[in-house]
């Protein structure tokens, strides 16, 4: 059995049995085609998307090149076409592939409907944001970081199962089934999932974060992405 035949009785199983954890599986996107479900953005020329195959499994490639510039923003991103989630949970398996040097990436929760407002809750890589550099579990609201936890244990460049559970309690954060955080603040405002990457340059000044020009990239950097499922909350 193939690892995607695989993943999908697993699915299965777990839209069968979500009675047991008091969770529905709602949706899932094993990219074997292009699905409308999502909204792509990128910058042509710096920025692109494909449908693939690496490792041996189907999945989707976002990227920017090495022309992405320090004189302009170049970013690839995959989202969801509507806000539309108060509570649920995001859940992909993907990796990382590049030199570290990306601007920004992320994965999870966003809202940036009201610019700059930005409401989310992810998973944040950067590579130069001061206190935000590094690989990280964040919730923002309005802009405003309310809750950070450094992961420096994970290698993003391997694949992993990231999870962010967005509940009326609070945030929740797992990787690989082991939850890696957890905190009371959760964002404000309809949520939509997400997965990105750029050549922005962030900075946080008095725990808001916001722009600080570009990046030149060196290395063409990309994220594989094999799925993405969404699940209601749990109940309790």
């Amino acid at each position: 059995m193939s690892n995607k035949m695989m993943f999908t009785v697993i699915f299965a199983m777990a839209a069968i049995c979500a009675g047991c954890n008091s969770e529905k599986a709602v949706w899932n996107d094993e990219f074997t085609d292009h699905n409308p479900r999502w909204e792509w953005n990128y910058n042509k020329g710096t920025a692109y998307k494909q449908l693939t195959t690496i490792d041996g499994v189907s999945v989707v490639e976002i990227g920017i090149t090495d022309q992405s510039s320090s004189s302009g923003y170049s970013d690839c991103s995959l989202h969801e076409t509507k806000y539309q989630y108060h509570n649920g949970v995001f859940e992909a398996r993907l990796r990382y592939a590049g030199d570290h040097k990306f601007g920004t990436i992320g994965w999870g929760f966003w809202n940036y409907q009201d610019k700059p407002r930005v409401e989310c809750a992810w998973f944040l890589g950067c590579s130069t944001g001061g206190s935000a550099s590094g690989f990280q579990a964040m919730v923002v609201s309005d802009r405003v970081i309310k809750f950070q936890k450094h992961l420096p244990e994970i290698d993003i460049q391997k694949w992993h199962i990231y999870r962010v559970e967005l509940l009326p309690t609070g945030t929740r954060f797992f990787v690989d089934g082991v939850e890696v955080a957890a905190t009371s603040k959760r964002p404000g405002k309809l949520q939509r999932s997400e997965i990105w990457i750029d050549n922005y340059r962030l900075q946080v000044i008095d725990g808001k974060i916001s722009a600080a020009g570009h990046l030149n990239i060196q290395q063409d950097q990309r994220i594989y992405v094999d799925w993405v499922r969404y699940y209601e909350a749990r109940k309790k």
